[in-house]
């Protein structure tokens, strides 16, 4: 379901929602997801191309990371219930670039990218290495 929805974002001028992905979502999901407000759960709406593209990654996400020395067995973090809300161990995306370039020994602080004539970091201005992902 999720999947779906990203693709109608970062493919949205070659999908047509109305042909393509409502007819999936009304079969899978709009019994728990539809357009009747009284049957909704979670508050998560998915019958229109913008409710659709609003749960995507909207405040909790999950990754999976393997080799080049993350940690093996790993879990770090939790979300709520229903996948939406991050409750335990939130992290920022520019923490994860910051771990993945400390993963591959770049240190995030010192490479930068000229962008619009300004040096500017990859991971910003924030980005902080989350030890418990990596094995040293």
């Amino acid at each position: 379901m999720l999947l779906l929805a990203a693709l109608l974002c970062t493919l949205e001028d070659r999908i047509n929602f109305g042909l393509e992905v409502r007819p999936i979502l009304a079969r899978r999901c709009f019994a728990c997801h539809g357009p009747d407000t009284d049957g909704r759960q979670a508050d998560l709406a998915l019958h229109t191309s913008h409710d659709a593209a609003e749960v995507i990654n909207p405040h909790g996400f999950t990754i999976w990371m393997a080799g080049g020395g993350t940690k093996p067995g790993t879990v770090y973090g939790a979300t709520d219930d229903f996948g939406y809300h991050a409750i335990e161990n939130p992290l920022e995306i520019h923490d994860l670039h910051a771990t993945m370039m400390h993963l591959l020994g770049v240190q995030h602080e010192s490479l930068t990218i000229n962008h619009g004539g300004r040096e500017m970091r990859l991971t910003d201005v924030h980005g902080r290495v989350v030890r418990d992902l990596c094995i040293s």
